[in-house]
């Protein structure tokens, strides 16, 4: 119409592009360089922008990498989503998230603060800018929950994980395999082990085949999926880490995935499901160590596998998160001491016992000495841990030392 302008909105403008990326880097450079289909569209955009016939365009989607991998084709645009006003737009609010459960909230008698702590560790922790202290909800997984919720019984959905989320971060994992997949393997790794990572994401994520897809590179894709967030500064850097519950179990499915892949090994889902189960309901821990010390074994002969404390660790998470009867929570700070892994009852499941577990590694070149050494002092910090008034207030709970030298493991109950 005459002296009308065009508002263009396109939502999800990178879907395909990243479904072709996750397969070939190289037909996805044909479809985005010059002469390519999308470049073609983009560069259509960009002449109708500049004869005033499109006077405003939002595009949302993943990643950047389609439209900065455009370069000339499509420059009119700026990238806003690392921006201090723009940080809330990414997500629910605090509020906005209380607002929405108060009406759960009032005809069940719950307890506010108690189930926003719960939404907290399951949805929250997304901050995509240094400049900002609020965190942000995933708006998806906040809105999974409000259907889900049982009005009825009052309580938490059984699968707090909505299974299409979880299909389509499988998807968009895909892209792990962009570059140097060993280094990013490495990355990924490191922020499973330590808890976090150091690094710089850029402003531009251009796919050039001509130059290698580095680190940061992939920190940057990591942070756009929403598989990290901002945590703090290091000097000219920043320290990134795992933003909630749900993504940190989506890592460890990967992490499964890949030294199952690496290694040649099946690691069985229903084996741990049952040793879980025998767990929670009799405080039988053999089947579990007997999985683990299984495992161990396996990786004790791989050259890829580092035998360390916090790579058994990560060994021994990434079994546990095979099952979804406990909520685990990995060196959560109690009163400045780390147990190093509980495992804690979860709306709505009812279990009959909850665990503490720390775990102890002493080098097989360390012999038998090596090994009562490490028994002791982990009994010790056992018994510390049971004096604290965080772990004390915790029903049902049983703590064990996990005692291990890299290939077999043992169980010691503290009491």
């Amino acid at each position: 119409m005459p002296g009308k302008k065009v508002y263009l909105l396109i939502d999800e403008y990178d879907h395909f592009a990243n479904a072709v990326l996750g397969e070939s880097l190289e037909m996805f450079t044909e479809i985005i360089g010059k002469g390519g289909v999308v470049r073609a569209f983009y560069e259509t955009i960009k002449i109708a922008a500049g004869r005033g016939t499109v006077d405003r365009l939002f595009v949302t989607g993943v990643t950047s990498i389609t439209l900065d991998s455009m370069t000339s084709g499509f420059n009119i645009g700026d990238n806003i989503t690392y921006h201090r006003d723009f940080n809330q737009a990414m997500g629910f609010t605090g509020h906005e998230v209380k607002e929405m459960i108060r009406p759960f909230v009032d005809a069940c008698g719950l307890d506010n603060q108690e189930m926003m702590g719960t939404l907290g560790r399951w949805y929250n922790g997304y901050r995509f800018s240094s400049r900002v202290d609020e965190k942000i909800f995933n708006p998806d997984m906040v809105l999974y929950f409000l259907r889900h919720f049982d009005m009825g019984e009052c309580c938490f959905p059984e699968r707090m994980l909505d299974d299409n989320i979880a299909s389509d971060y499988g998807k968009i994992m895909r892209l792990f395999g962009i570059g140097d997949r060993e280094s990013n393997f490495q990355t990924l790794e490191e922020l499973i082990v330590n808890g976090e990572i150091v690094g710089r994401h850029k402003g531009k994520l251009d796919l050039d085949m001509n130059k290698p897809f580095e680190r940061n590179d992939f920190i940057s894709l990591l942070l756009s999926m929403g598989f990290i967030t901002l945590s703090g500064t290091v000097l000219s850097q920043y320290r990134y880490k795992v933003p909630n519950y749900v993504i940190q179990k989506l890592y460890y499915d990967y992490f499964r995935a890949e030294i199952e892949r690496r290694s040649r090994i099946t690691v069985s889902s229903r084996a741990v499901e049952n040793a879980v189960a025998e767990l929670a309901l009799h405080n039988n821990i053999k089947p579990l160590i007997e999985e683990i010390g299984r495992v161990l074994a396996l990786f004790s002969n791989r050259d890829f596998m580092r035998m360390d404390e916090k790579h058994i660790k990560a060994v021994i998470l990434t079994l546990l998160y095979q099952s979804e009867v406990y909520f685990i929570q990995s060196e959560a700070e109690v009163n400045n001491r780390y147990p190093d892994i509980l495992l804690l009852e979860r709306n709505p499941i009812e279990v009959r016992y909850q665990f503490l577990f720390e775990l102890k590694y002493s080098k097989k070149k360390e012999g038998q000495r090596g090994l009562e050494e490490k028994r002791a002092e982990g009994i010790t910090q056992v018994r510390a841990y049971q004096e604290l008034a965080e772990i004390r207030k915790l029903p049902k709970l049983k703590s064990y030392l996990l005692l291990t030298d890299g290939s077999a493991i043992e169980a010691v109950e503290v009491g």
